[in-house]
């Protein structure tokens, strides 16, 4: 059997260095795919379905041969079309943090979870970087700052670097 992918992601973050080129150039080539589209957050017409709006709009485009990064995004903005999750056997989110709680809903709510890479129920759990404290006996010591004062505490104890939880950074 030959699987239909629909890539989720947000083009307008990317640079050069992103492997989202290189890793969607190989899957379509994979003797399993049959097709692969990728639709962005940051194509305007797909806002209201990013915002988890149920049963709003989504458009996509293929990932074809030439597929690769450029600075004005034309490959995530050339041959759109309407799609529907329905027309997919599996969902790929390869989206940047911070990610929107309600479009993470939706999107569970609209597809099984089961077929979504990078589920939502997953990064529900595993998004933020406090569920790095379930692993203290392979990282670095840390802490969960919710003060200043927590901060010089911890300050006094270990160099520190301040990260936030849901987003790049630190």
């Amino acid at each position: 059997m030959k699987y239909k992918l629909l890539v989720l992601t947000d083009h307008s973050s990317q640079n050069d260095s992103n492997s989202i080129f290189a890793l969607l150039q190989a899957m379509r080539i994979h003797p399993y795919s049959d097709r692969i589209d990728v639709a962005s957050k940051g194509v305007d017409a797909n806002r209201d379905f990013f915002e988890g709006k149920i049963g709003a709009a989504l458009q996509a485009c293929p990932v074809t041969a030439g597929f690769s990064y450029h600075s004005d995004g034309k490959y995530f903005t050339e041959g759109l079309r309407a799609v529907s999750l329905d027309d997919y056997h599996a969902i790929f989110l390869r989206l940047p943090p911070p990610l929107d709680n309600n479009f993470l809903t939706a999107l569970g709510r609209q597809f099984p979870d089961q077929k979504i890479i990078n589920r939502p129920s997953g990064l529900f759990k595993t998004a933020s970087k406090a569920f790095l404290l379930q692993f203290a006996e392979v990282c670095p010591a840390m802490k969960l700052c919710e003060t200043a004062a927590d901060i010089r505490e911890f300050s006094a104890q270990f160099s520190i670097v301040l990260k936030p939880l849901r987003n790049y950074g630190g």
